[in-house]
C-alpha cells in the first residue's frame, strides 16, 4: 500500500481513534465517582444560616488586653478557606459572633465549620471545597464556565468590636471583603485565579505589625489600605492588575513592598503622606510611571506620617499615582 493511500487511511480513522478514547475516559472517570447531574429543582440547597458565639470569661476583656498590649492572647483566631464561589465578608453585632450563611450545590460541594480552643484563644475555622476534582466536573458536564462559581454564595459576618487575627485563602472566585469596624490584630490574605476586591474605610483600633496580600492571578483592589494601621505591608502579585489605594490620609508611619511578576500595578498614595526620597519603584521589563516626580505638598512636614516604598513589576507596567493634591487656594487671585 502506498504512502497516499495509508494516509488517506489514516485521516478516516482518526476521528473514530478520538470519539473511542473521548468514551473511555467519560466511562472512567464515572466509574470513579462522579456523580449524576443533580435535578435543576434540587440543584440548590440553603444552607441554614449559622451562629457560632465567642465566649467571655472572666477577668479583663479581650479589647482591654489588646489596649495593655497583649495581642497574642488576646485575639481571636479566624481562618476561611474557599474555593468557587462568591465569597463574602462584612461586620457584623459582636453578640452575633462569627455569623455564615451559604446557599450552594450540595451534591457538589461540601461547607465546613469548626470551633474550638487553642489554649485559651478561640478558633474559629470554615472551608468550602468541591467534592469532585475540575477534570471530573468537565467530563460530567462537558464544559465549565466562571459563571458557576457565582451560583455558590458563602457569607461569613465577623463580630465587631473583638479582637481578630484574619487568614482568608480564596480562588477561583469572586470576592467582596469588607473589613468595616473590625478589630485586626494580623491579617494575611491570600487571593488566587479570580476577582477580588479588599476595603476598609474605618480605622482600625489596633497597630499591626505586618499586613500581608497575595494575589496570584486576575484583578485585585486593595482600598483604604492605611486604615489597617499596619506599620509593613507585603503585596505580592502573579499575573494580571492590581490596584493598592491607601485613602487620603496615612494614619502610622507606613513601609509597602509590593512585588508583580506580569501586569499592571497601580499605587495611589494618600495626601498627607511624607515620601520617602529613598523609595524604588522599577519595571525590569516594562514601563515605570512615577506621579511623584512633580513633587509634593504636605502641609506640615514635621508632623506628617511617611511612607516608603518598594515597588517593582518583572513584565509590564507600574504606576505610582501623585498625591491627591488639593488645589491651590484662589482667595487674592
Amino acid at each position: 500500500m502506498n504512502r497516499v493511500a495509508k494516509a488517506g487511511i489514516g485521516c478516516l480513522l482518526l476521528p473514530v481513534g478520538v470519539a473511542a478514547l473521548g468514551l473511555f475516559f467519560f466511562l472512567a472517570m464515572k466509574a470513579a465517582g462522579v456523580p449524576d447531574p443533580v435535578p435543576k429543582d434540587q440543584e440548590f440547597a440553603q444552607e441554614i444560616p449559622a451562629t457560632i458565639r465567642i465566649p467571655s470569661g472572666g477577668g479583663p476583656t479581650a479589647m482591654e488586653r489588646v489596649d495593655q498590649g497583649s495581642t497574642a492572647n488576646a485575639a481571636v483566631v479566624i481562618d476561611l478557606d474557599v474555593e468557587e464561589c462568591a465569597f463574602y465578608i462584612e461586620s457584623g453585632p459582636a453578640e452575633d459572633g462569627v455569623r455564615v450563611e451559604a446557599r450552594y450545590d450540595e451534591a457538589t460541594y461540601e461547607l465546613e465549620r469548626s470551633y474550638d480552643l487553642d489554649g485559651d484563644t478561640p478558633v474559629f475555622r470554615l472551608k468550602f471545597r468541591s467534592k469532585i476534582s475540575f477534570w471530573r466536573r468537565i467530563a460530567q458536564d462537558g464544559s465549565f464556565s466562571d459563571e458557576d462559581f457565582a451560583q455558590n454564595e458563602i457569607t461569613v459576618f465577623l463580630p465587631e468590636e473583638t479582637p481578630i487575627a484574619l487568614s482568608i485563602r480564596v480562588s477561583k472566585a469572586e470576592a467582596e471583603i469588607l473589613l468595616d469596624d473590625l478589630v485586626l490584630t494580623n491579617l494575611v490574605t491570600t487571593l488566587s485565579m479570580g476577582e477580588y476586591s479588599v476595603e476598609m474605610t474605618t480605622p482600625n483600633p489596633v497597630v499591626m505589625d505586618l499586613a500581608t496580600f497575595g494575589l496570584s492571578m486576575g484583578e485585585g483592589t486593595i482600598r483604604g489600605l492605611s486604615n489597617l494601621r499596619a506599620r509593613s505591608i507585603r503585596v505580592e502579585g502573579g499575573m494580571g492588575e492590581t490596584r493598592i489605594d491607601f485613602g487620603d490620609e496615612l494614619l502610622v508611619d507606613t513601609e509597602l513592598i509590593a512585588r508583580m511578576k506580569m501586569g499592571e500595578m497601580i499605587i495611589e498614595v494618600p495626601d498627607n503622606a511624607l515620601y520617602d526620597p529613598q523609595s524604588r519603584v522599577k519595571a525590569t521589563m516594562g514601563e515605570v510611571n512615577n506621579g511623584m516626580d512633580r513633587g509634593q505638598r504636605v502641609d506640615d512636614p514635621e508632623l506628617a506620617r511617611r511612607i516608603s516604598l518598594d515597588a517593582s513589576v518583572l513584565m509590564g507596567e507600574i504606576t505610582l499615582e501623585p498625591f491627591r493634591v488639593r488645589p491651590r487656594s484662589s482667595i487674592g487671585n
